[in-house]
């Protein structure tokens, strides 16, 4: 049973034609131990990659925007879900949390040049004054220190208009034909749930800083989770800055900020070390 969740590192079409066969010889050799199990780990990682990009760091770079930008655009979902958020105007939070899930089903289903549409007007309309962003709870600055207010308002825009960005970074001429499962858009549903009665930022970011730190870990074997946590993790860092900079004793923020710039400085070397030994 362990072995079988180990195989499922593989692309499904490689589980089909060699997964029998890999069971079997396990079996011959008594089983599967730990070495073995994160030896299929880690080859199944690997062959994901090569599949999807045929060893190219062009499309690497291209298939880790595109996973990037999902998972901004989940996040941003998620919190403009947030009960918070349906004070005033119901068409405005409705349109706030529509938006970026909107973007996210199209990413899933292989649109991403329409998908890059919807965080650009997302971000616009925010800039405008006609949008919400769930990130906006809590942000508060020194009395004496206003210009703290523009300052989240750029970190707010930048990170809301970054997916669409991504998305055109992710272009390739034929429109790539990647599609991710639509059980990705469970994310902010159950991230939602989860914090109806917890600060919004708590529950959007520890899962966010878990899942950059697996890419992390992994993007030595698949060059495109290097690319994600880089392009994940920056932006991350940018719009908890302000934060950290107008209360430092505010630890969260300080902790968060700094974490993510590593991440993101980590990431990018390994997404570009792939390039240069090539």
């Amino acid at each position: 049973m362990i072995a079988r969740l180990a195989l499922l590192a593989y692309p499904p079409a490689y589980r089909r034609e060699r997964g029998a066969e890999i069971l079997a010889t396990l079996d011959e050799a008594g089983g599967a131990g730990a070495a073995e199990l994160w030896s299929l780990i880690r080859s199944g990682i690997r062959e994901r990659g090569v599949q999807a990009t045929g060893g190219s760091m062009a499309a690497a770079w291209r298939s880790g925007c595109r996973l990037a930008a999902l998972v901004l655009l989940l996040v941003t979902g998620f919190a403009n879900l947030q009960p918070q958020m349906r004070v005033g105007s119901s068409p405005r939070w409705m349109l706030a949390a529509a938006l970026p899930l909107g973007a996210a089903v199209l990413v899933c289903l292989g649109r991403h040049r329409l998908a890059l549409v919807l965080p650009a007007i997302s971000a616009a309309l925010f800039l405008h004054g006609s949008l919400f962003f769930g990130m906006q709870i809590g942000q508060s600055w020194p009395a004496d220190q206003q210009w703290f207010a523009s300052a989240y308002r750029v970190a707010d825009a930048i990170f809301l208009a970054l997916p669409a960005a991504l998305l055109a970074v992710g272009w390739s001429d034929p429109e790539p034909s990647e599609r991710r499962s639509l059980a990705w858009l469970l994310a902010p549903v159950l991230l939602a749930v989860m914090a109806l009665d917890y600060y919004a930022t708590t529950l959007a970011f520890w899962p966010l800083g878990a899942l950059v730190v697996v890419w992390l870990a992994f993007s030595l074997l698949d060059p495109r989770l290097g690319v994600a946590a880089f392009a994940t993790a920056t932006p991350t860092a940018l719009l908890v800055l302000p934060a950290a900079l107008a209360a430092p004793q505010y630890e969260y923020a300080v902790a968060l900020t700094a974490g993510a710039a590593v991440a993101a400085c980590g990431a990018l070397a390994c997404a570009l070390g792939p390039g240069r030994a090539a």
